[in-house]
């Protein structure tokens, strides 16, 4: 599976919608939208999209994963604009597959967090 844009992270249902507004027609985020933030393991937050019965439940933390690298390398394939030569591709899709999310982090005070960092660098 793929991360897109509006879609949750976890069962991938499409949360964005076209609606009229003003004479316009803008996407918007539905009522199911919601957002959760993970502590990765180099110390950085990272924060998806996920549908609301999705944030209720135990999330695989690692097929989450999976699907962000797949977004993330998907996203760097279908850029046209020169940037990504195949040395810097190479390089970035590297660096974020070490990636891995240690905890859930919303509503977490750093000093929690840190701890929990650095279990996780003490286990491995």
């Amino acid at each position: 599976m793929i991360d897109k844009f509006g879609h949750c992270v976890s069962c991938h249902k499409d949360m964005v919608i076209n609606k009229v507004i003003d004479n316009k027609v803008q996407r918007v985020f539905t009522k199911d939208y919601d957002e959760t933030k993970f502590l990765l393991n180099d110390g950085s937050t990272m924060r998806v999209a996920i549908c609301k019965e999705c944030k209720k439940l135990d999330l695989d933390t690692k097929q989450i994963m999976k699907t962000v690298y797949n977004g993330w390398v998907n996203e760097i394939n279908e850029n046209k604009s020169g940037y990504w030569t195949p040395k810097k591709k190479e390089d970035y899709i590297k660096h974020y597959s070490e990636k891995e999310i240690v905890c859930s982090a919303d509503n977490v005070e750093s000093d929690i967090l840190s701890k929990k960092l650095k279990e996780h660098k003490e286990k491995k």
